[in-house]
């Protein structure tokens, strides 16, 4: 998963269907975290890391954040989203989303 960030600007992050795969059903009562880091693995500056996912009300399994536009981008440079999932079962799964910053026009 790639997307854009604009500096300056508030951004809206979204993890839509998050399922359990032995069972299929969605999950909606995890614990998602996330960090952001640049190339060189260090936090982007701005936000207080990890910020927390909300689980989205009469959902099936989508949870959104939304991160300050205090963070520090840097137009042209990337940057990884790490996106960790624990449910109320124990189960864990990490991700990993790609985003460039961008000026807005």
């Amino acid at each position: 998963m790639r997307f854009f960030v604009y500096p300056g600007n508030h951004t809206l992050v979204e993890l839509s269907g998050l399922q359990n795969l032995l069972t299929g059903a969605y999950v909606n009562s995890a614990t998602v975290d996330m960090t952001v880091v640049d190339v060189n693995s260090a936090q982007v500056p701005g936000i207080t890391w990890p910020t927390s996912f909300t689980p989205v009300q009469s959902s099936n399994g989508d949870y959104s954040a939304t991160l300050s536009n205090s963070a520090g981008w840097i137009v042209g440079q990337w940057y990884f989203g790490k996106i960790t999932v624990v449910t109320t079962e124990g189960l864990r799964g990490d991700w990993e989303i790609e985003m460039e910053a961008q000026r807005r026009t």
